[in-house]
This record gives C-alpha cells, sequence and structure tokens, in this order.
C-alpha cells in the first residue's frame, strides 16, 4: 500500500504518518488516532479520532484512493472532542480507502469490509499486554503491518486479550502508550485493521477503555461478534461470571445459540498457562472450559503473563481446546515455565497469532515473534 504526499512522492503509508507528526506536515489539532472499529455488521466500519478542538473535520471514502464515493462534514463529537463516524452501505468483502482531514491536513487509511454470508475462509490477528513500553508494541506492529501488506486477504482485524495501557483510568496513559503519536506502525495498524479488545486488569474501571472502544457490550464489558465463518465471545472476567450471573448466562445463552463453523473465547487471563507471572485462573477452568467443550469453541486466547504460551486440554467429550496466552505485545516480559500443567509450547518473546481458517474443517495456527519467526505452529482438523 502507498499514499501520494504532494503531486512528486510516493510514500508507504507508515512514513507519511511519520511525516504527520514530525514536521513534513503539521497535525497540530491531532490528539488521537484516526483508528478504526468494526461494529458487528458487514456493510459497516467505525472510525474514531480525537482533536484538540481546533479545525475543521471531514471524513471520505471511497474503493479508490480518491475516495470519492462518500463524505461528511463536521460529524458530532464528545465534549473532549472524540469524534465517531460509522459509514454505512459498505459492500462486504471488500476494500476501502478513508480520509480524515483535520483543519486541512488529511489522515489516511483503509480497511476491508467483514465478508459475505457463507464465506468459509477467515485470516486474522491476535496479541495481547501491549502496555507499558510503546517502544516493544510498535516493533510487534510493524510486524503485523509487513504481514497484512503482504497478504491483502489478511487484513481484517486484530482481537486483543486487553491490558492496553498501563492505568486505563489514567488519560495521560492512553495519550502517551496505546494512542502515541510517536510510532507510526502502531498509529499504521490501527487505521488500517479494526481493534477488538477484551477488557484487562489495568484496563482498572474500564471508563475510558469503554470511551475510546464503544463496542456493541451486552452488559457491563462483554461483547460478542460474528465475522465471516467465526463466532468471536468476549468476556469481562472483572464482572461476575460464575454459574448463575448475569455474565455466565450470556456466555452460555451466546456459544449455545450460535452456529458459526468455528468459535473462540477472548478474555484476560488465562485458565491454563505457563506461570511466571500470574497462577492459572481456576474460574477459567470450573465455569468458562466446560462451556467450551459443550459448545464446540476451538481457541481460547488470554494473556496476563507476559510470553507465548499454548496449552492443549482434552474434555470428558474428547475435545481438545487449545489455550492460546498471546501476551507478548509490549508489556515487559515475564519467564515462562514449560512444566507446567497441559503447555505443549512456550517462548519468551514479543509476539502475536496469526489465524487462518481454511475452510469449515481445517484452521492454521503461527506464533511470530516481533522478528518475523515462527515460534509456533499448528493445524485444528474437525
Amino acid at each position: 500500500m502507498s499514499l501520494k504526499y504532494h503531486h512528486n512522492f510516493t510514500l508507504p503509508a507508515g512514513i507519511l504518518f511519520l511525516l504527520l507528526i514530525a514536521g513534513g506536515i503539521h497535525s497540530q489539532n491531532l490528539v488521537k488516532g484516526p483508528y478504526i472499529l468494526y461494529p458487528g455488521v458487514n456493510t459497516r466500519m467505525q472510525i474514531l479520532w480525537q482533536t484538540d478542538g481546533g479545525g475543521t473535520d471531514t471524513v471520505m471514502w471511497g474503493t479508490d484512493p480518491t475516495c470519492s464515493q462518500g463524505k461528511i462534514g463536521s460529524p458530532k463529537c464528545t465534549i473532549d472532542h472524540l469524534h465517531k463516524y460509522t459509514i454505512k452501505g459498505l459492500v462486504p468483502g471488500t476494500k476501502y480507502y478513508y480520509q480524515v482531514v483535520i483543519g486541512g491536513n488529511a489522515f489516511t487509511g483503509t480497511f476491508r469490509t467483514a465478508p459475505p454470508e457463507g464465506q468459509e475462509s477467515l485470516k486474522f490477528y491476535a496479541l495481547g499486554d501491549i502496555r507499558t513500553d510503546a517502544v516493544a508494541h510498535n516493533r510487534v506492529a510493524t510486524q503485523v503491518n509487513e504481514a497484512w501488506l503482504q497478504d491483502p486477504e489478511s487484513q481484517t482485524f486484530v482481537l486483543s486479550v486487553g491490558d492496553l495501557v498501563t492505568d486505563g483510568d489514567q488519560e495521560n496513559y492512553w495519550k502517551s502508550e496505546f494512542f502515541s503519536l510517536l510510532f507510526p506502525s502502531m498509529r499504521e495498524m490501527h487505521a488500517n485493521m479494526p481493534f477488538l479488545s477484551a477488557r484487562g486488569n489495568h484496563e482498572s474501571s474500564a471508563k475510558l477503555f469503554a470511551k475510546y472502544f464503544p463496542y456493541p457490550f451486552a452488559g457491563k464489558y462483554y461483547w460478542s461478534f460474528d465475522y465471516g465463518p467465526a463466532h468471536f465471545t468476549v468476556i469481562d472476567q472483572f464482572t461476575y461470571y460464575y454459574p448463575g450471573s448475569e455474565q455466565y448466562e450470556w456466555i452460555r445463552s451466546d456459544l449455545a445459540g450460535n452456529d458459526k463453523p468455528w468459535k473462540f473465547v477472548c478474555l484476560h487471563e488465562p485458565g491454563w498457562s505457563a506461570g511466571g507471572g500470574h497462577e492459572n485462573n481456576v474460574d477459567v477452568q470450573h465455569f468458562i472450559e466446560p462451556l467450551c467443550e459443550q459448545y464446540n469453541v476451538a481457541i481460547l486466547f488470554a494473556g496476563h503473563n507476559h510470553y507465548y504460551a499454548r496449552s492443549t486440554v482434552t474434555g470428558s467429550n474428547g475435545l481438545v481446546l487449545q489455550h492460546i496466552t498471546t501476551g507478548g505485545g509490549g508489556a515487559p516480559l515475564h519467564t515462562p515455565d514449560p512444566s507446567m500443567q497441559n503447555v505443549v509450547a512456550v517462548s519468551r518473546n514479543y509476539q502475536f497469532c496469526k489465524i487462518t481458517i481454511v475452510n469449515d474443517s481445517l484452521l492454521q495456527f503461527e506464533a511470530i515473534s516481533e522478528e518475523g519467526e515462527v515460534l509456533d505452529q499448528f493445524t485444528i482438523e474437525r
């Protein structure tokens, strides 16, 4: 992907973002973003950004870089100038370009709408615990960007297991870590890939988390979404989820009521991991694992421990559930213990995961380091 800068040069998107913030084009009015969120409908995409209150904002979009198919001026915003605009009427499975124009400066990105109904294949990414070290997270984001640029079909979304900033109740951490204007690869990833996240413990009360990520929550901060042949159940572990609780009953109903061929669960604290940072969460073992077995979940994604680990758990019905700990997005690394129960692979690296659904019966998984090395891989055949 490349974007034109004036009329004499063609620059990669990441370099363009760097120029925007380093003086090539002044962006004094931009505070955060732009970034995109998938609103759960394959004909829509939401664009968000925050300014300091100055300038006139315009959103333009289309299926080519001219962004000539749609335009909206001065969309509504919050009192602190967080702008949100949902583009509607898009064609499923289609690449779009967009621009957010702030005071005459254009900030650009692209996205692919979710697949049409009936599509059997899907590729997506997963990572977590990106807080604290934005330099490390920027290196991980560089690899994610290279992956989807080399494989355009994988420009779908990033699934996150939480812990986006050091203290989610403090605005300065959102500005200096997740939304920092100083890291072009992070900004490029957020501008071109919807970021769909569970709540981590470092999101604290989650008020600012919900402000910047207004997902279609079913209650408190748990929610779910369909994407092509897959269904994703996102659990809030800091709201009760024991049997009989509101969230537990929602989780059971959500999994039971969905007939997608591939189901995934996303939460923050793992039921089975490799120690070295935090203990296994027994509530996941006792409450969530049985539901995953009953409703044929393929992979449970978690973080909290800052490394990569994979644990395989065979249920009473013979179903093997892969528990993935992908907590190497930028937080200080822990040292995994490969001797922990059910653990089959570990790596003390900053990393992310790429998941490829080939069809209704085949899934391929890779864990990839910040240097692009494959740390672990497996397939699920049904």
